[in-house]
């Protein structure tokens, strides 16, 4: 059933999302590897279920189903199995097959809010409204949290009920719990005409006022409510229009009563200067060295510092043959601890060059080495000299790690090279609280005209303080909250438009001393028209001397140039997007730039290993404070996997090729066409990971290739984009540079690119045949975006590179 009819359905309509969601990973990196696996264990169901679910992703339900069919036949009451049992029946077309499987599943006890939205969607499709809309409803109670395509998929079932009452009422729930998401906008102004309350419609638009920069965006939604009603008087004043109200917000700095005593004095496990065991081979131990289970009675034993080459060693290791000392030295130390359990714990460890920690055999940290598993084939990413050799690095971890008695840390020290000249280590272990250290940040997040969001992180809990003032000049605070924590959010609004301010952080006690104040600037009014630098990295997070060299060899060339943006492209992380990969492989090597410029980030594969987008959770989403709620520009999304944000005369529009719906009745390309359609910005910039044209390490015309996510993109985003007056498309996925002729409405595979799609064949160079250009000066429809692939910022290499659609491509190192 529609919401409305006549010229309001596809200005109001919703409809069912469609597809079937499954957990965020990264299945290609997995299925070759499962299958050699199986060969050697076709017994183990774990493996098989494990391939079936990653088949599914990818679409191949013939593989899919036998991994499930064999599962089910040795074990029939597996519950894993006959969750995915009822995704393959959905996914095939076997509606009834899949309800009988959703029904055994919940008999199993697999009564999670993925199975019952899946059965919701396979009642509605069997024309079963009532029990649909309940099984949306069960799903909804399940959930920890919600999405706008939840809210939407139940109320269309109880709108095809014929129950408008309640699906208006679960439109208000998830627009109080979202905020003004436009999807449930339109969703609740359709029910709001069919039923004769035209006045509630227009408010309900009115709301969106302060997230409008185009008048003519409301003015024709406002316009056709008023015609569905008869009221072609009031449609004809409403395309009058009228101002939009000028929105701001205050500082409201709330400062401590008074400033608390002197932080207390923690627990020290283990000091400085303590003996350590040591192997300085280059030859790497048994797998289980850094567990209290491994006999190190036969390695070398001294006092910290231990190394060699500065002078300063109380234990001097072997430097072995010159130009070919060991790449890693492994040093192990055993202590006893005992009740009472503490709040917190932290190594610091002194190393050059780099170090990974690990507590009884679980790795806590690591800092200047890559990503991923180590051995002593492992450099150091980057060689420390100067003052970075005698810099601690604090590397808090969770107390319940310890146990009662002996307890082992173990520390591996990586070099750049075999002609390393020196090495250094040294670690302390401390437990309870102690002064407070900064362990990320601070770094920049959601800017706008009037402010920002300043992030950090400490090793212990503590209050939220920022100061803010001008550029050398004193400060003052502007935010402070009281209740400890660790990840600290300050946001500050109501400051002039492109002014620069100096910014400090720290706690209850005053701005931390070992932090040096950061800069913050403002972005230009919304709209002005201003010179702009946009570096984007993808597939940067290796944390490897590749990445870093990529890094180097842009802030060498870009000088003094402000960089007015930082756009992550996905795969920020890698290799499972965990907090720790995060640390190591952005916060680590970005830190500089991030402290000073706003960054926007996107979802990419291996980030979303950690992540779950339904609920919002997971390091990725922790990491960021993105708009979800339409406070850096354009329309509110209602979540942070897909979002817009306007600097000055750019709007740019960041989606989520990994995990959100991708079909395009689904809520992120409905909220798409509005934001566009909603914005005056002379230019559209989009960002997601998955490109719509790719010949490098993944392939765009092969659908299997990342679960077919690059063809949805490509048939289902690129439609909605070039109608909405896209100039520029950046991704990441592919490990190399790729950029497109001007492009338009290039919808299949390679092979279909027609000469009447390429807008402009020359190679868009003002040194060349020129650059390309446009009829309309200004956001207009389907005359042409250029596509660009940049994900070769950590790693390089892979494909033809030949797509049809492409003018360059390159197998090189390098950001964009």
């Amino acid at each position: 059933m529609s919401f409305v009819s006549i010229d309001l359905v596809a200005l109001l309509a919703i409809a069912l999302a469609g597809g079937v969601r499954m957990g965020p990973h990264d299945p290609a990196a997995r299925l070759a590897e499962l299958g050699t696996r199986i060969e050697r264990a076709p017994t183990d169901l774990a493996l098989r279920v494990e391939r079936a679910r990653l088949a599914l992703e990818l679409d191949d339900l013939r593989l899919a189903r036998a991994d499930v069919d064999v599962a089910l036949r040795r074990e029939p009451m597996h519950p894993v199995a006959v969750r995915l049992l009822a995704f393959v029946e959905q996914r095939g077309g076997n509606l009834v097959a899949a309800l009988q499987a959703c029904r055994r599943a919940e008999a199993l006890g697999v009564v999670d809010a993925g199975v019952l939205r899946l059965r919701g969607h396979v009642l509605a499709s069997l024309a079963r409204p009532a029990e649909a809309a309940a099984a949306f409803a069960a799903a909804w109670a399940a959930a920890r949290a919600h999405a706008p395509e939840h809210a939407l998929e139940l109320a269309q079932a109880l709108v095809a009920t014929g129950d408008d009452a309640a699906a208006l009422a679960v439109l208000e729930r998830g627009l109080a719990e979202l905020g003004p998401v436009v999807s449930l906008v339109d969703a609740a102004v359709a029910i709001d005409v069919r039923n004769g309350r035209p006045e509630e419609a227009v408010r309900r638009y009115d709301a969106l006022r302060p997230f409008v920069q185009r008048e003519d965006f409301l003015v024709l939604r406002c316009a056709a409510v008023w015609r569905a009603v008869g009221r072609t008087d009031l449609a004809a004043a409403a395309t009058a229009g009228r101002a939009l109200p000028a929105v701001g917000a205050l500082l409201g700095p709330v400062a401590p009563a008074s400033a608390p005593g002197p932080r207390p004095t923690p627990t020290v496990l283990v000091p400085t200067g303590a003996d350590w065991r040591y192997l300085d081979t280059g030859v790497a131990p048994a797998a289980n060295w850094t567990t209290d289970m491994f006999d190190d009675s036969g390695w070398n034993s001294g006092p910290a510092q231990l190394g060699y080459g500065d002078g300063d060693e109380a234990t001097v290791i072997a430097s072995g043959a010159p130009g070919a000392a060991p790449l890693v030295s492994w040093f192990r130390h055993q202590f006893v601890w005992q009740q009472p359990m503490f709040a917190t714990a932290r190594v610091r460890v002194l190393c050059d060059d780099g170090a990974v920690v690990f507590v009884n055999g679980v790795e806590v940290g690591r800092w200047n080495v890559h990503n991923g598993p180590t051995g002593a084939w492992s450099p150091g990413s980057v060689a420390v000299s100067g003052p970075a050799e005698q810099q601690w690095h604090v590397f808090p971890f969770d107390p319940a790690l310890l146990v009662d008695g002996r307890n082992q840390i173990a520390v591996t020290v990586h070099q750049v090279s075999p002609s390393s000249s020196d090495v250094s280590f040294d670690c302390e272990v401390l437990a309870g609280d102690g002064p407070i250290e900064v362990v990320r940040g601070p770094y920049l997040q959601n800017g706008t005209p009037s402010g920002g969001v300043v992030r950090w992180r400490t090793d212990q809990p503590c209050a939220t303080q920022l100061w803010l003032g001008a550029s050398g000049g004193g400060l003052q605070s502007v935010f402070y909250d009281a209740t400890p924590r660790t990840e600290h959010a300050a946001s500050v609004a109501g400051l002039p438009a492109e002014t620069t301010f100096a910014y400090a952080i720290g706690d209850a006690s005053g701005p931390f001393a070992a932090v040096a104040p950061g800069s913050l600037r403002t972005l230009p009014p919304i709209g002005a028209v201003r010179p702009m630098r946009v570096w984007a990295l993808g597939d940067a997070g290796f944390a490897t001397s590749s990445q870093h060299q990529v890094r180097d060899a842009f802030i060498a060339w870009n000088g003094a140039t402000p960089v007015d943006a930082i756009l992550m492209l996905g795969d920020n992380a890698y290799f499972a997007g965990t907090d720790r990969e995060y640390q190591n492989g952005v916060f680590d090597v970005y830190g500089a730039s991030l402290r000073g410029t706003f960054a926007w980030s996107a979802l990419g594969n291996h980030d979303a290993s950690s992540a779950n987008t339904a609920v919002g959770t997971g390091p990725y989403y922790d990491a960021f404070t993105l708009p979800r709620a339409g406070e850096a520009g354009g329309l509110p999304s209602g979540t942070e996997a897909y979002y817009s944000f306007d600097r000055g005369h750019v709007h740019f529009v960041c989606l989520d090729s990994m995990d959100s719906d991708r079909s395009a009745t689904g809520a992120m390309l409905t909220w798409l066409a509005a934001d566009l359609a909603a914005t005056q910005a002379r230019w559209v910039v989009a960002f997601f990971h998955h490109p719509p044209y790719s010949a490098g390490s993944h392939t765009s015309d092969v659908l299997a290739d990342s679960g077919g996510r690059m063809t949805d993109m490509r048939q289902v985003a690129l439609p909605v984009l070039e109608a909405g007056g896209v100039d520029l498309v950046l991704c990441g996925h592919s490990h190399s540079y790729e950029r497109s002729f001007l492009l338009d409405g290039h919808y299949g595979a390679s092979a279909t690119l027609l000469p009447t799609m390429v807008l402009d064949s020359g190679d868009g160079r003002d040194g060349g045949d020129g650059y390309y250009g446009k009829r309309t000066a200004g956001k207009a429809s389907h005359e042409g975006a250029v596509y660009v692939v940049a994900g070769s910022a950590g790693l390089a290499g892979g494909g033809a590179l030949n797509h049809a659609a492409m003018r360059v491509g390159l197998n090189q190192l390098g950001s964009f």
